[in-house]
């Protein structure tokens, strides 16, 4: 068996044994006898350096392949896995790659590598690298399904595997795309288009002590279809895909009252005027909400001032109105000198950022029922906002919605 030692482990026999033959406490006769001073002396002369860029591959679940760069003069390499505090030895190799097999799943380990040149039998071992951690595989994510599915949203469940997170895939543009991430076994989707086939993927991911993401096998794919959008009434209030309609051809009850503009709709136009004002354009609430009882009032004053006809094309009947919904907002200045300010260019740029359309867009009169209002922004939630903004289309033509009055 070959005997063992490292640099230091030499270095004290070497220095023990000049201090006790310096003191005279060892007869000359004595000096001859093996300790093995020669295998010391060799041992001090031959320095190997550490073993440097070790790095891993996870080719499975249960294996992580190590590799490290050569060390020159070193006859092999010990492998140590952290276990209780320490790193025993788990392999003895020549090459510089040794593959872990026998681990489970998605688990963090920690390894050590050290490089050793046998001298006259013994091994001289460098110091050790620095600790270096890794990650296996999670297991593949199965049983992923599809649940309470709208012509917008629909919520993603898959059974649980152990992980750190796990990564939601919509195929598009002909290859797949991470959408989501979710540390739980769900994860809900939206900014979907009505009457689309949609295809998903799931997949789990470890991450490691160094940030470093190790995935699973892909989940097998599902295929969902998004029905048409649909309109229910709820206590005399419509709804489209969850949203509050107020146009022409659906009405608000006088009783409604959320007593101002809604918590969300307020908050989501102050982050967009902090945006805005670092961009050097300064946004203010013009007219908010306003009452059935507020509405009818300015109705029947542009009625007396233009004549029904012409009042509504720019004015929305009592009840009819989108800023009674609290969820609408006049900005700055509410007449056409705002169109073509540098507030309105950057209003119609980057409000669906924030959850905010325009409400009734240039040449879309014929579906919103209203004239091109620049200045009227209304909040539907950011991955709709986009949505919308994207198709190029008004509210209505998104939902397949009419905007007409019955006389």
């Amino acid at each position: 068996m070959k005997k063992i030692i490292n640099r230091k482990n030499a270095a004290a026999v070497a220095c023990a044994a000049m201090m006790i033959c310096a003191a005279g406490a060892v007869p000359d006769s004595m000096l001859s006898v093996s300790m093995p001073v020669q295998a010391v002396e060799a041992a001090e002369q031959t320095s190997l350096p550490q073993v440097t860029g070790l790095t891993s591959k996870t080719p499975d679940i249960s294996s992580i392949r190590l590799s490290w760069n050569a060390v020159s003069g070193a006859d092999g390499y010990s492998v140590g896995m952290r276990s209780k505090g320490k790193y025993p030895e788990i392999a003895d190799v020549k090459g510089t790659t040794y593959t872990v097999k026998g681990l489970p799943a998605a688990t963090r380990e920690n390894f050590k590598v050290r490089a050793y040149k046998i001298v006259d039998g013994v091994k001289i071992y460098s110091d050790y690298c620095e600790n270096y951690n890794s990650a296996t595989n999670p297991r593949k994510v199965t049983g992923v399904k599809a649940s309470d599915i709208t012509a917008s949203t629909l919520d993603l469940n898959w059974k649980s595997v152990g992980c750190t997170s796990y990564k939601v895939f919509i195929y598009t543009n002909g290859k797949w795309k991470n959408i989501a991430s979710s540390t739980v076994n769900s994860c809900a989707i939206n900014g979907l288009y009505a009457k689309t086939t949609y295809r998903f993927k799931v997949r789990a991911c470890k991450t490691d002590d160094k940030g470093s993401n190790h995935y699973g096998a892909y989940s097998e794919e599902i295929t969902v279809k998004t029905p048409d959008h649909t309109v229910e009434v709820i206590n005399g209030m419509s709804y489209v895909d969850g949203v509050l309609l107020a146009n022409k051809t659906y009405s608000l009850p006088a009783s409604y009252d959320p007593k101002g503009l809604t918590k969300e709709t307020s908050a989501a136009f102050k982050k967009m005027q902090t945006a805005a004002y670092k961009d050097g354009i300064s946004l203010w609430v013009c007219s908010g909400y306003r009452s059935y009882y507020d509405q009818r009032y300015l109705y029947n004053m542009y009625c007396n001032r233009d004549g029904k006809a012409a009042a509504d094309k720019y004015s929305a009947r009592p009840g009819y109105s989108d800023h009674q919904t609290g969820m609408a907002i006049d900005v700055n200045n509410a007449s056409d000198s705002f169109d073509g300010t540098r507030e309105a260019k950057w209003l119609a740029n980057n409000c669906a950022k924030y959850g905010f359309i325009i409400r009734y867009p240039k040449g879309k009169e014929a579906y919103t029922g209203y004239q091109y209002e620049p200045w009227h922004i209304r909040y539907v939630g950011t991955p709709l906002a986009q949505n919308i903004t994207n198709s190029g289309l008004s509210l209505e033509e998104y939902f397949g919605i009419t905007s007409q009055y019955k006389d």
